[in-house]
Formats: structure tokens, C-alpha cells, sequence
């Protein structure tokens, strides 16, 4: 799980970095850059914080490009990841999971 949080983190990092010379997502390239930050910099912790800190953060990203439909991609993109990622440590941390033992 260490390197799926970390590159995730380096995905939403480089996402938000190529966002930022489009002046319309801004926004989002802000959003993405912090959650990219609170992936890796969690990705050694078990317990959901930086899930939670991404998911959040991508889910105002994702309401923020909705209108938009030429940026609406990143923001449903990055919305996907972060409820993948929040999944999985779920699942990580329950004792009755498959994928925990």
C-alpha cells in the first residue's frame, strides 16, 4: 500500500503541475497538488488521514470542474483515485479482509 499511496501521490502531483498552465483549473491543480502532498506525505501510516485529507480535497475538485466539460476529466479522474485509494485502505484496515492477510 506504500507505493500505491506514494504513486498516487506522484500521479496527482504531476497532474495538477501540467493543470497549472491551463488558467480555468487552477482550482483543482491547487486541490490536486495537496492531496498529491497528503498521499505521499502518509503513505507510510496504515490509519485513513491522508485518505480522507485527498478525498475531500478531490471531491471539491471534482464539484469545481463539473460545469467545465474540457476539464471535467481531471476532476472525475482525480475523484476516482482518491475513492480507490480510500477503498483500499479501508479494506486494508478491517481485520476481516482478504487483501489484510
Amino acid at each position: 500500500m506504500k507505493n500505491t499511496k506514494f504513486f498516487a501521490g506522484i500521479v496527482m502531483v504531476l497532474m495538477s503541475l501540467y493543470m497549472l498552465f491551463q488558467a480555468v483549473t487552477a482550482h483543482l491543480a491547487t486541490n490536486a497538488m495537496i492531496a498529491g502532498i497528503a498521499y505521499v506525505a502518509t503513505k507510510d501510516m496504515d490509519n485513513l488521514t491522508g485518505d480522507i485529507a485527498g478525498l475531500v480535497l478531490n471531491l471539491i475538485g471534482w464539484f469545481m470542474t463539473m460545469s467545465i466539460p474540457t476539464v471535467s476529466l481531471f476532476g472525475v479522474f482525480a475523484l476516482i483515485m482518491a475513492v480507490v485509494l480510500f477503498g483500499l485502505t479501508l479494506m486494508l484496515n478491517s481485520g476481516n479482509s482478504a487483501l489484510a492477510k
